[in-house]
């Protein structure tokens, strides 16, 4: 965690000019505001209201190149970069009623406009977020779809909490200050604990993914060791060739590994971010759970041939590995 905040780092230096858009946005709100009290004719006003957007545009291609470098190779898609450009936008025009809220210069119109901002995010941010997460190869890009698929999800249910939290000021913070703060601040408190429980639900899933597939991996392991052995002793028996019936602890290993196997295909259909799974992302799509299936099973039939599928259980392992969390 602390090299991947070095790296970042490193990275902000490189792409420094990123730090200017949300300050220029700001002298350009002011100008706006000079301009709307009577000083349009004024050539510094006209300087702060262009010269801050014309900084800010300026500094959008930093930003895109900024977000494709955070971005691993292994994770890199268009989509998500560009995605994730048009949020970064949108929270920094967040980001100005937010301290517009706290100088005390918010209208009851800023509220308004945060809060449709805010829940068009909530509906759009899982739909846009399915519709990218499955149009990468998931065994290569698995790391990026436990990673970024419930941070989005994270971030569409704060979205949504604080659009409602804006419609309450925006409504009534003239009118009834007390209870519009005592309710935005309990809506704040609900958005931190729908973000812990999304992050955890991930870190609940990949530890029991984990498990069942350590199991299962274990299980193939000791049926093709007994398979081996039944047939080292065929061979060494009157050299008469395989037995004609398998040997009942062998059946018993398959069975073994079939039952590791449901467990396993259980937790691979189960949804990363969201337990409402018309509206959430599986932990692996349907192609992919059938043609690991059918590797496992045929692995468990044949257990020479069981590299492909042991390959395919130890990359989820791995990643799994990473998010780790027995007491999530």
């Amino acid at each position: 965690m602390v090299l991947r905040i070095l790296q970042l780092i490193r990275v902000a230096r490189r792409h420094w000019p990123v730090l200017l858009i949300i300050p220029a946005l700001m002298i350009s709100e002011y100008g706006n505001k000079r301009h709307n009290r009577g000083y349009a004719d004024d050539w510094t006003t006209r300087a702060l209201l262009f010269g801050g957007l014309i900084v800010a545009f300026a500094c959008l291609p930093f930003l895109k190149r900024f977000i494709q470098e955070v971005t691993s190779s292994e994770q890199k898609n268009e989509r998500i970069v560009w995605f994730t450009l048009i949020q970064s936008l949108i929270l920094i025009s967040l980001t100005l009623t937010a301290v517009k809220s706290l100088l005390g210069t918010a209208d009851q119109a800023s509220y308004r406009s945060a809060a449709s901002i805010l829940m068009a995010m909530y509906v759009i941010t899982p739909i846009a977020t399915l519709w990218i997460a499955n149009t990468a190869p998931t065994f290569r890009q698995l790391r990026l779809r436990l990673m970024w698929v419930p941070a989005q999800r994270a971030m569409a249910n704060v979205a949504g909490i604080s659009a409602v939290a804006a419609f309450i000021a925006g409504r009534f913070s003239e009118s009834h200050p007390a209870p519009a703060l005592s309710a935005a601040l309990t809506l704040l408190v609900a958005a931190a604990v729908s973000v812990h429980k999304t992050l955890a639900r991930t870190r609940k899933l990949c530890t029991q993914s984990h498990l069942d597939i350590q199991k299962l991996i274990r299980d193939m392991e000791e049926l093709h060791e007994t398979q081996t052995r039944n047939q080292t002793r065929s061979r060494g028996k009157w050299r008469a060739g395989p037995p004609k019936k398998t040997p009942e602890v062998a059946i018993e290993k398959q069975m073994a590994a079939r039952r590791s196997w449901d467990i396993v295909k259980l937790d691979l259909k189960t949804t990363v971010d969201s337990g409402y799974g018309t509206i959430a992302l599986r932990f692996l799509p349907e192609d992919e759970i059938a043609a690991l299936e059918s590797s496992v099973l045929a692995a468990i039939a044949d257990p020479e041939a069981a590299d492909s599928a042991r390959d395919d259980l130890q990359a989820i392992l791995a990643v799994c590995a990473e998010r780790i969390d027995v007491l999530a």
